[in-house]
């Protein structure tokens, strides 16, 4: 049997009337969708929970609730468009209390304790080459992005002859196109087309 629509906020089954508090229907504790399931099949085992099959919690027909694992149940309604809404809505207020938290002394001592849990693991080192210039240096394990070069000066001398950070540009002067470091400021595609522009800002001045 399925409860009797009422009102928006007033259902009724088996002759008692549920009315809603919060997202559910209830009266004296008991919420209407579990009452309506233990009647057509008996007590909910432990760990399990009645879950409304369309999220629709006005519609407790028997029909739309089935029987999930509280984990399964979590996890679905953690999907549902209004838990997605009310997370990144209650997002700013948790990042504040997070702050606060990692702040207090409370905050640094787990800070501190995961620091000496994983200090060895972290500053682990083993031998590499530098792919530049060869040279054998003590990496950190675990990070080879981190560890390709012995220096930030091998790793620019690299970056430069690799090319990785060339750009084309156009030279201001004969408009003929030109690859060229996108960190160097160079306007023109040659010397000569440099000095022809440094006349042409001096006739300017």
């Amino acid at each position: 049997m399925d409860p009797i629509i009422i009102s928006d906020t007033i259902q009724e089954f088996n002759g008692t009337r549920f009315y809603k508090c919060g997202a559910y229907f209830q009266h004296k504790g008991k919420a209407l969708h579990v009452e309506v399931w233990t009647q057509a099949h008996g007590p909910i085992p432990e760990g399990f929970e009645i879950h409304h099959r369309d999220h629709n919690r006005s519609n407790n027909a028997l029909s739309n609730l089935e029987l999930l694992e509280g984990s399964e149940h979590a996890r679905l309604h953690s999907r549902t468009p209004e838990n997605r809404r009310r997370a990144l809505e209650q997002l700013p207020a948790a990042r504040e209390r997070a702050k606060e938290w990692h702040g207090s002394e409370a905050g640094r001592e787990w800070h501190k304790e995961q620091y000496q849990r994983t200090a060895d693991a972290l500053h682990a080192r083993e031998e590499r080459t530098c792919e530049e210039c060869g040279t054998v240096f003590m990496g950190l394990i675990g990070k080879p992005e981190r560890n390709r070069f012995c220096s930030n000066k091998c790793k620019t001398r690299w970056r430069y002859k690799s090319g990785v950070d060339n750009e084309e540009r156009n030279c201001r002067v004969c408009g003929k196109p030109f690859m060229i470091n996108k960190y160097w400021t160079t306007k023109t595609c040659s010397r000569s087309c440099g000095r022809k522009l440094q006349e042409k800002n001096r006739e300017r001045d």
